[in-house]
């Protein structure tokens, strides 16, 4: 096992790592960086992320795999980049509210609705990225969320789990 020094990039924090279909690691604090298993050099993505990047994952957009990047303390709170990391294909609008630039992760449907976990709620959004539904607005009476904080969600089947922020 060999240990891979943390770039400056990150100052000092990894909130994520992933790994991609193609041998490379994705590593999220600060900023996000990406390299090759087995070699000791960083590469910092092109596209700018702000905020603190919480989360990297894949998502299937259209008919490519593409690397979702949620973070939080920033303006705006996801970004989708093309698996090589070179450009931004979505970046999530500027948001009113704080807490929906917060965002946790997301998941796509089997209708190809994204699902959109932020701590202002859940959104929905359409194959395109445009709003689609609020989804917190679907849970009710005794299916409410504990928290409107939506923290990661996982969708089994017609089945959504939703874990929330501190409950």
């Amino acid at each position: 096992c060999k240990a891979i020094p943390v770039t400056s990039a990150d100052n000092g924090f990894i909130y994520n790592i992933y790994a991609d279909d193609q041998q490379y690691i994705w590593e999220a604090g600060k900023a996000v960086v990406r390299f090759f298993v087995g070699n000791s050099f960083f590469k910092t993505l092109p596209v700018t992320f702000l905020g603190s990047v919480q989360n990297i994952q894949s998502i299937n957009v259209g008919n490519q795999n593409d690397i979702a990047v949620s973070s939080w303390y920033g303006p705006s709170g996801l970004t989708v980049i093309t698996p090589g990391g070179e450009n931004a294909m979505y970046r999530q609008p500027n948001q009113k509210n704080p807490d929906a630039s917060n965002v946790g992760g997301i998941v796509k449907d089997k209708y190809g609705r994204f699902w959109v976990c932020t701590f202002a709620g859940l959104q929905i959004l359409n194959s395109r990225f445009k709003p689609f539904h609020p989804g917190h607005e679907l849970f009710t009476g005794k299916d409410a969320p504990l928290s409107p904080k939506a923290y990661e969600i996982f969708i089994n089947d017609d089945t959504d789990w939703v874990e929330c922020y501190k409950k």
